[in-house]
């Protein structure tokens, strides 16, 4: 049973790692684009991830290793890098880098910026390149 436990938390440990890396991944390339629509569209991509697979996957890594080290007899809170895992992972993410405030960030990144007509002047569909003076 202890094979078992430990075999199923270092897959989940390598899941959840692997979603944290691809969304880092994804995101950072997305942001070069600087087009909001593609961001906000690869952001909600990333908030479903976070919610399907790396939620599941800090719960499985708990719980998969907490049981697994009962299997084994190891003292719970008398085991330091059990205890300091169980409080890193209970505790979550510290504030300055919490779904929240990302999302949040991102909201003001996203909000539609004012248009001025005379920058709207340079794009003429003729390539003339005519400018409209400034109200």
């Amino acid at each position: 049973m202890y094979v078992a436990l430990k075999v199923i938390h270092i897959i989940a440990v390598i899941l959840f790692m692997g979603n944290i890396i691809t969304g880092l991944f994804w995101k950072a390339h997305v942001d070069r684009t600087r087009n909001v629509k593609f961001i906000a569209h690869t952001m909600d991509g990333l908030i479903r991830a976070d919610r399907w697979f790396t939620i599941p996957g800090v719960i499985v890594i708990t719980a998969a290793g907490i049981f697994a080290a009962i299997q084994a007899g190891l003292p719970l809170l008398r085991t330091g890098w059990i205890l300091w895992s169980i409080i890193a992972f209970s505790a979550g993410p510290p504030p300055a880098v919490s779904m929240s405030s990302w999302r949040s960030s991102f909201a003001t990144y996203a909000r539609p910026r004012a248009v001025r007509p005379w920058s709207l002047a340079r794009l003429s569909p003729t390539g003339t390149g005519m400018r409209s003076t400034r109200p």
